[in-house]
């Protein structure tokens, strides 16, 4: 078995089921939110997901390292140091379970983001639009990302290709 999953006992049926692992989580449950944050928006819900799993007792040092070395090759240094920031001075989070220096800039500028959009984006004024379906779902990723050049340019940039790759391959592969 992998370290990515773990078995965990059933309540009652007898039998088992396979959950993902922490160390998963360490990389997997921040992938997840700054996909949201550069898509749609992210609320106080997620973060929090990952306050727990960063916390967890089981986290040791090397899946701390490993988790960062793959967040590193992901690109996504500068929102985890952000992260890191809300971890430690929104929730109190201690520094020995940060996975990496907390950047106050960084890190003020994601929780604003959260504010001001909340989940999946669902609060935020500036990304209103009249166009219906889904032109005005586009629309409102497209607005979206504008916002988000300043601080995540390369992200940002792929995310119109990304869009049109995505549609093309839900409409070859029909799931």
């Amino acid at each position: 078995r992998s370290s990515m999953f773990q078995v965990c006992p059933s309540t009652g049926s007898g039998t088992n089921f396979t959950t993902p692992s922490v160390e998963f989580n360490l990389f997997y449950i921040l992938l997840h939110t700054y996909r949201h944050f550069l898509y749609e928006g992210v609320g106080m819900r997620q973060l929090m997901d990952y306050y727990f799993v960063l916390r967890s007792d089981k986290v040791d040092e090397q899946m701390r390292q490993r988790a960062i070395n793959t967040i590193t090759s992901f690109g996504m240094t500068r929102f985890a140091s952000g992260v890191m920031w809300i971890m430690k001075d929104v929730f109190g989070l201690s520094e020995q379970s940060l996975l990496c220096e907390p950047d106050e800039k960084d890190g003020r500028y994601v929780l604003n983001e959260v504010m001001t959009g909340g989940n999946f984006g669902h609060h935020d004024e500036r990304l209103k639009t009249d166009v219906k379906g889904k032109r005005g779902a586009v629309k409102k990723v497209l607005k979206h990302n504008l916002h988000l050049l300043t601080h995540y340019p390369e992200d940002t940039i792929w995310a119109p290709v990304w869009i049109v790759y995505h549609w093309c391959w839900k409409k070859t592969h029909r799931i």
